[in-house]
This record gives C-alpha cells, sequence and structure tokens, in this order.
C-alpha cells in the first residue's frame, strides 16, 4: 500500500500492474479488496484510478469489425494513402505493408509493457478475509459487524465485508439497498463503496439504494455526516437530506426527504413515480427475486407504492392501472400490450 510522501502512482504504471488489472477486471477478490481499500485511504487519486481503470478495460475488449475498419481507414490518412488512386494490385501491397507497420508498432507496445512490468514494484497487500451476505427475495437481512456498526441488508442486495477491520479504513462493498448504523470511530472511517458512488462516514445512520440495473443511486441521512464521492466530485449532506445521482445525465440532486416515507423504503416499500418499465420490473426482480427482461417497446410511466404485497397481487395492480397485461411465465415477468 502506498506510504504516505511516496510519488503517486502514473496511469502508465498502473494499467502494468497485473494486481490493478485484476482489480479492474473482477478477476482477483484479493487484488480487488487491496485496491478497494487503497482507494478508500487515498482519495486524492481517484481521478487518475478512475483513468487508468477505463484504460484498461477499453484495452481489454475486442474492437468490432466496423471498429477495425474505420482504424484502417485512419492508418490510410496518416500514411497518405488514397484508396482511389491506389489500384487494386497495389492495394493487397500497400495492406500488407500496413499490416508490417502495426506489427511493428504492437511490438512496440509490447516491449514498453514488459520494460514498464520490470519497472513497477508490487504494492505489498493486507491479508484480508471477506465474506458475502446476500439477502433472499422478500426478506431483510440483519447483519452486525466487528466493529459495532448494523447493518439492513434489502432483498436481493448484496454486502461484502472483511472478518476483522485492519487497515485505516474500515471498507465494504454494496451492491443494493442496505440501511447503515455506523459506529463512532474517527480513527478509522467507514467507507461504502458501489458501482457508482463512494460513501464515507466516521459514525452515522443513513440509508444507500445503489443497485447496478437502477438508473438512479439515493444515499439518505438520518443522523450525523457523510461524504459522497464520484471520481473527482465530492458532495456532504446533513441529517434531513437526500443525495441523488442520476446515472444517465451524471449529475446529483440534492434535497429534502420525509423521515416515515424512508423508513417505510428501508422496511421493503417501493415507491415509483412515473417510473417506466425497465425501473419496476428491476426493483420487483430485486424484491421477489423474478427474473425480468428489457422491453424498449414497452412505454409505461407507473405511479404507486408496493409494499407486503405478494407477487401475484402485485402484477394484479400493475394490470389494473397500466395499459398492458403483466403475468410470469417460468419466473419470468411479461408484459404484452391489452
Amino acid at each position: 500500500m502506498q506510504e504516505k510522501g511516496n510519488t503517486p502512482p502514473r496511469v502508465e504504471e498502473l494499467i502494468s500492474d497485473s494486481s490493478f488489472v485484476n482489480y479492474c477486471l473482477g478477476t482477483n477478490e484479493a487484488d480487488c479488496t487491496f485496491w478497494q481499500t487503497w482507494v478508500a485511504e487515498n482519495p486524492a487519486q481517484r481521478p487518475i484510478i478512475a483513468e487508468a481503470k477505463n484504460l484498461v478495460i477499453l484495452l481489454r475488449d475486442t474492437p468490432s469489425e466496423g471498429e477495425l475498419t474505420d482504424a484502417r481507414e485512419r492508418l490510410f490518412r496518416t500514411l497518405g494513402f488514397d484508396k482511389q488512386k491506389v489500384g487494386k494490385t497495389k492495394l493487397s501491397a500497400v495492406y500488407r505493408w500496413m499490416a508490417a507497420a502495426a506489427l511493428l508498432l504492437c511490438c512496440g507496445i509490447a516491449s514498453l509493457y514488459i520494460a514498464r512490468q520490470a519497472e513497477v514494484k508490487p504494492i505489498p497487500m493486507a491479508a484480508q478475509s471477506w465474506i458475502k451476505k446476500l439477502a433472499p427475495a422478500g426478506k431483510i437481512m440483519h447483519i452486525r459487524l466487528t466493529d459495532g456498526s448494523l447493518v439492513d441488508l434489502a432483498a436481493g442486495s448484496t454486502l461484502r465485508y472483511p472478518t476483522l477491520f485492519k487497515d485505516s479504513a474500515r471498507v465494504v462493498a454494496l451492491e443494493g439497498d442496505a440501511k447503515f448504523a455506523v459506529s463512532h470511530n474517527t480513527s478509522k472511517p467507514f467507507v461504502i463503496q458501489t458501482a457508482d458512488l463512494d460513501i464515507r462516514v466516521l459514525g452515522t445512520t443513513f440509508h444507500v439504494q445503489s443497485f447496478q440495473t437502477d438508473r438512479y443511486a439515493r444515499v439518505a441521512l438520518f443522523e450525523g455526516r457523510v461524504q459522497v464521492e464520484k471520481e473527482d466530485r465530492s458532495y456532504v449532506i446533513v441529517p434531513g437530506q437526500v443525495l441523488v445521482y442520476d446515472k444517465q445525465k451524471s449529475s446529483f440532486e440534492t434535497m429534502q426527504f420525509d423521515p416515515e416515507e424512508e423508513q417505510k423504503r428501508i422496511e421493503g416499500m417501493l415507491i415509483f413515480n412515473n417510473a417506466s418499465y425497465a425501473e419496476v420490473g428491476q426493483r420487483l426482480a430485486h424484491k421477489y427475486g423474478i427474473k425480468f427482461m428489457p422491453d424498449p417497446n414497452i412505454d409505461m410511466a407507473f405511479s404507486g407504492r408496493i409494499s407486503n404485497e405478494s407477487v401475484e397481487e402485485v402484477i394484479e395492480k400493475l394490470n389494473f392501472t397500466t395499459a398492458y397485461h403483466f403475468y410470469l411465465k417460468s419466473n419470468t415477468l411479461i408484459a404484452k400490450r391489452k
């Protein structure tokens, strides 16, 4: 782990570090644990970490035929060739010349990668054992962490946390919906990492909703003070405020919330305001453990509340209030226009 006073890592160093690549691609749990902790303890480095992570993911992806065609065209322009002026006989020779140039370029990149691997010294990792909890459909799972913090994990949500908080930050990973009551410890901030946000606290009570499939992520604060971070952006909210992140617009909005209504959300109530089919289907899938396939042809705006009804009762409500007929087939939600 990076020590105070050391030079911050560069992008080329990060993408050449095998443990960082494993973290970006999610292929090694120990590497993921280490880098999640490191990022939480070094918030100033989030922009460069995000840049390097995007580059790793970009380099991983195999280009499509269209992308290869575009690349060939750009290479033609760069080399000064005009396909209209080059005959068919000469064109194949040009392609061979281009292939040789591309091969040399790839060899150069490979050499740079190997050289960088030799330069970069591995960062020591603290040995950690992690626990993974998945709340079953229709249930709220109550979890007590080793520091005394309490977590109410909503149905369909996943929480990953270490058996012991050994590092200078208490880091957990959330996919979904949970209420946290964090024990106070000024020397060890508590950090919840989601796919979109990092939430940093010292000791407080708050509610997080952050499913990867949802358009919005929310953090509602009951007590204390929390800081929410997204790459190079940071927001602090106070009790009674909810911070909403719109993933499509990449924008944040802070507003007041009703504590009683928020408590109902924590207890499993789903509240919809002009919700799309995708939003309704995804939330029902989390709550009831059913499957859901998005359909862009279904245009609906559903408003209503779903609390302790059975999935059959919910489907009946949707059939009554929308222009679509809903039903379950092989545990998958289906909708057809009436």
